[in-house]
Order: C-alpha cells, then structure tokens, then sequence
C-alpha cells in the first residue's frame, strides 16, 4: 500500500512539473532567466513566469497554438501622473513601435513586447534581444 501511495505521489508531482515545463519554449525562457541571467526566476499560479530584474517583476506569458508559442514579456507600474498624461505617453509609444505595446488606466502603466517563436533558437534569441534592454528606453517617460 504504501508503494502505490508513493507511486501516485510522484505521478502528482511529475505531473505538476511537467505542467509548468510541458512547452519547451517556456523552459529554455526560464532557464535563460535564471541560470544565465540570474534573475529571481519562479512560475505563478497560472504557470506563466514571474521574475525580478533591477527591483522591477517582471511577466512572460505564454500561449501555445498548434507548433507556434505566443510569448509576451510584460511590467506594470504604479504612477502618480495622471491618466491623461499616461494615455499620451502610451499612444506615442504605440504608434512609434512595433513589437511594443502600452496601455494606461487610473494610477497604472503597463508596457509589453511580444513576440510569436516555433523552436527554441528563434525564442531563446528573441529572449535575448528584448532584454534588459527594452525597459531602459521606456522608464523616463512614467
């Protein structure tokens, strides 16, 4: 009996693991972040990865369709500007940039930068365009 708890423990377990790490794109991210890089690396509840980078927690999201993955890296910040001024900063942000996205509401600023890999070469390298440095250009203007 208690071999076959055990057994069905590490089924539970492995399963969990490989929920998280099932789409290889999303485990050569992860590892770029935190064993290269060395960021504070960890999935959320949603198996998306959540990690820090110079105070800031970041997002990558991802979404899977047939052999393409879908990735967005994303922050959000707290600002005291008002909305309007935040809604401007975000519309000529959008309109000067392609892979970038902003978005403003009361209080918040969000940036992303999206991108769609099919293998790990095209993720891993895009990964490694994007950052630290898509961030730096953006922060002065919150």
């Amino acid at each position: 009996m208690k071999k076959i708890l055990l057994t069905l423990l590490f089924l539970a377990g492995f399963a969990t693991s490989n929920a998280q790490n099932g789409n290889p794109i999303k485990s050569i991210i992860y590892t770029y972040l935190n064993d290269n890089c060395g960021y504070e690396t960890e999935y959320d509840q949603d198996g998306d990865i959540r990690f820090t980078m110079d105070g800031y927690v970041y997002n990558a999201i991802f979404k899977t369709i047939d052999d393409v993955t879908f990735v967005e890296f994303r922050i959000t910040f707290k600002s005291e500007k008002p909305f309007n001024e935040l809604l401007t900063t975000a519309n000529d942000i959008n309109r000067s940039k392609y892979l970038c996205k902003c978005s403003a509401e009361q209080g918040r600023f969000r940036i992303s930068v999206e991108f769609v890999a099919s293998t790990n070469v095209q993720a891993l390298f895009q990964t490694k365009q994007i950052l630290p440095l898509w961030i730096e250009e953006f922060s002065e203007d919150i």
